[in-house]
């Protein structure tokens, strides 16, 4: 099939969504499609067989796009707008794959070339805006309408988690939409050679880590309020951070200064996602704090795939993935979750325990094979409906 493929953000880059659309090309390319990929300017290079990346042009020197709704989101999302429409009408694409926001713009691409799109739907654009600006909560229905067309005119909806495929089903019938979990590119326990960071540090205990972007949906001040009520029954241990913007670091480092646990919590900042591996293998255990959202994290998975000991907060967020048998989850309140990181720390053959059934889990269901097999079947369907005979599907 002849693919369009829009993604509305900067790409690519070491962060969950960037990473998941870079998963998806692949695996489109590897099962025998060709694959334009339309998106910002901003972005590192890539290089994949039968992909190529068509990106709009940077404009009024307008930078620095952040994650989440903002106006320089708006402001390129507009001129991806007209790229796409200059793109359907110069070239024959099967089918639009769309993800966030850009569906929108698939579906009047639609109606005025009549190509076929897919929402890939990572979450619920109405809910993310309200919980990060909720001063525009008086606009909550207009941005159900929206996500409703988004959702009624695609011709299928991949979901990335359960509760939003049900936001999906209660608009389209239930063959329509499918579940497709985002899975790393790579098993994160391969080169997993040592880095030294306790070493480097001086730590005598143990390691907690948290890896990912800063935002607030993230809960990194539930996690340092939770690790100053560890830290106080026992000093030994240190917490790691690995990812964020400059100034997500510095807020979250004055944070640590504020409750006295400065010298034991280390924001080591972005690293490269090819370099995944080799931060978790450091861990003694890994932590999700997430206090909002619907889809499970990226990094979920790969933690599992780590082996580590995985401590998270009882909400859908995780819930859909991890369970009482692979991880431990706590309420998102700096006291049981304080209660539960002890509780790991104190226990090392439930940490082994936790992080060997991780693996099976995550081996069995959420491997990158397991997801290319999920995407091919999909397609194969899509194909079946638009009346169009594959080749190379695997």
């Amino acid at each position: 099939m002849n693919i369009l493929v829009l993604a509305p953000h900067p790409f690519t880059r070491n962060r969950g969504t960037p990473i998941a659309v870079r998963m998806l090309v692949t695996a489109l390319s590897e099962q025998g499609h060709r694959v334009d990929l339309l998106t910002y300017p901003e972005g590192g290079d890539v290089s994949i067989p039968n992909v190529t990346v068509i990106r709009v042009r940077k404009t009024f020197g307008i930078s620095g796009i952040p994650i989440g709704f903002s106006w320089k989101k708006v402001f390129y999302d507009s001129l991806l707008f007209f790229r796409m429409l200059a793109l359907l009408r110069r070239n024959r694409y099967d089918i639009v794959h769309a993800g966030e926001e850009s569906a929108f713009l698939a579906s009047i691409g639609k109606i005025l070339y009549k190509t076929p799109y897919v929402y890939d739907m990572d979450s619920s654009i109405p809910n993310q805006i309200i919980e990060k600006y909720p001063d525009l909560r008086v606009t909550h229905r207009i941005l159900r309408r929206i996500e409703r067309t988004m959702i009624g005119r695609s011709i299928h909806v991949i979901a990335v988690c359960e509760s939003l495929a049900k936001i999906a089903r209660d608009w389209k019938t239930e063959n329509r939409v499918d579940l497709l979990e985002d899975v790393p590119l790579f098993d994160s326990r391969e080169e997993a050679k040592s880095l030294g960071i306790a070493e480097a540090l001086g730590i005598r205990g143990a390691v907690v880590m948290y890896v990912g972007n800063l935002e607030i949906y993230q809960g990194i001040d539930l996690l340092l309020e939770s690790f100053r009520i560890a830290h106080a029954r026992d000093d030994r241990h240190h917490l790691v951070i690995v990812g964020g913007e400059e100034k997500d670091i510095a807020r979250y480092a004055a944070m640590a200064g504020r409750l006295e646990i400065g010298g034991h919590v280390h924001l080591l900042g972005p690293k490269p996602v090819e370099d995944l591996p080799k931060y978790l293998a450091e861990a003694d255990i890994l932590v999700s704090p997430r206090t909002r959202g619907e889809n499970t994290p990226m990094k979920i998975y790969s933690y599992m795939f780590s082996g580590k000991p995985i401590l998270a907060t009882r909400l859908a967020t995780h819930t859909q993935v991890l369970n009482d048998s692979n991880a431990v989850l706590a309420d998102p309140v700096p006291e049981p979750f304080a209660n539960a990181l002890c509780g790991l720390l104190a226990d090392e053959g439930t940490r082994e325990a936790l992080g060997s059934r991780a693996v099976r889990d995550v081996e069995e269901k959420y491997s990158f094979q397991a997801y290319k097999k999920k995407l091919a079947c999909i397609y194969g369907a899509i194909s079946k409906d638009l009346g169009i005979t594959t080749r190379g599907i695997s």
